[in-house]
């Protein structure tokens, strides 16, 4: 009898954003992601219990054919969701297959599930830190016996994709390049997949990075929250709310920021402007797939401070992955300045 649980993710809007290069960068991604998950461990705490270990066979065979097939036909991400946009025969869907069995018994139909969501959630974070914007799983559903029992999550691209550009413009997407497998590894001693509720500060950053990836308005002020809130546990600033010694520790680490880098004023006021009531709150947006705003490769756009944080994110996530650690630790000193002699 087998021991295997299928686990059918169907997902309506599957192509990230990305031009030619961009868009088979992502294609030899997924292309190794698929290959990396072959029967391959994975601990994981569904329910919050102790961990288990689970064997984990990942089929994204759709997702390949569909990039591929928009490479070909249109040669870039980006322009075949321009084509969608004209012609809405023109499918952006796929799907993923999870192959997940126990070490000794079958997982049941909740388990399997759920240890899928914790698997993509992994991805999710895997992915935007090898190259971000290249994951979106947007109108998703499970599939299957039992499966209308539960929700599958939503993941978009469009910020990550921002935050991307960001980081290469500055120069600072060349600092490191870890491959998958090293990311993979990294999030692997992280434990980012045991539990439901984060307290090192790591696991805080790892699991808010998931609920940005929910976030469907890149300018919304909860994005631009959940952003400061990474960088403020990233660089352990957890006092007053005051820019200056967040902006200090960044330089430590990345060295001179350049001016167009520097969102950190921004995000702060976005943050004291909410808690003080004097922010406008606006309503949420009806989001369209169309030809002029949809598309970053084609219009002029302003970088945001929400993009522009998620890339310090992630660059300083990089920064901890290059060096196998879990934190930055920051020592203050004191030097003491002799009167002038007379």
């Amino acid at each position: 009898m087998s021991k295997t649980r299928s686990i059918h993710l169907a997902i309506g809007n599957a192509l990230p954003h990305g031009n030619a290069a961009e868009s088979a960068g992502v294609l030899a991604l997924w292309q190794e992601a698929q290959l990396y998950f072959r029967k391959r461990p994975f601990e994981a705490s569904p329910g919050g219990g102790e961990p288990r270990t689970y064997f984990v066979t990942l089929d994204a065979g759709m997702l390949l054919a569909l990039m591929e097939y928009a490479l070909r036909t249109a040669g870039s991400f980006d322009a075949a969701r321009q084509a969608h946009a004209r012609n809405p025969n023109r499918s952006l869907a796929a799907s993923l297959l999870l192959e997940i069995s126990g070490a000794d018994s079958m997982p049941d139909e909740q388990e399997a599930h759920e240890v899928a969501t914790l698997l993509l959630q992994q991805l999710v974070v895997a992915v935007n830190l090898v190259q971000p914007g290249a994951l979106r799983l947007l109108q998703t559903s499970f599939k299957g016996e039992g499966a209308h029992r539960y929700e599958a999550q939503v993941f978009d691209s469009k910020l990550f994709y921002g935050a991307f550009r960001n980081l290469r413009d500055l120069g600072w997407w060349q600092r490191h390049n870890p491959g998958f497998d090293k990311v993979w590894h990294w999030l692997e001693r992280a434990d980012g997949s045991h539990g439901n509720t984060a307290i090192k500060s790591l696991d805080k950053v790892l699991f808010t990075l998931v609920k940005v990836a929910e976030q469907r308005n890149e300018l919304s002020s909860r994005a631009a929250l959940l952003v400061v809130y990474q960088l403020e546990m990233l660089l352990d600033c957890r006092g007053p709310l005051d820019p200056r010694q967040l902006r200090r520790r960044l330089r430590l680490i990345l060295g001179d920021i350049p001016e167009a880098a520097d969102c950190i004023t921004e995000l702060y006021g976005v943050r004291d402007g909410l808690l003080l009531g004097s922010r406008p709150v606006h309503r949420p947006p009806l989001i369209c797939h169309d030809c002029s705003s949809e598309f970053m490769e084609n219009m002029e756009r302003q970088d945001n401070a929400v993009e522009m944080g998620t890339a310090l994110v992630l660059v300083l996530l990089r920064e901890l992955i290059s060096r196998d650690a879990h934190a930055f630790t920051f020592n203050e000193s004191v030097e003491f300045s002799p009167f002038q002699q007379d």
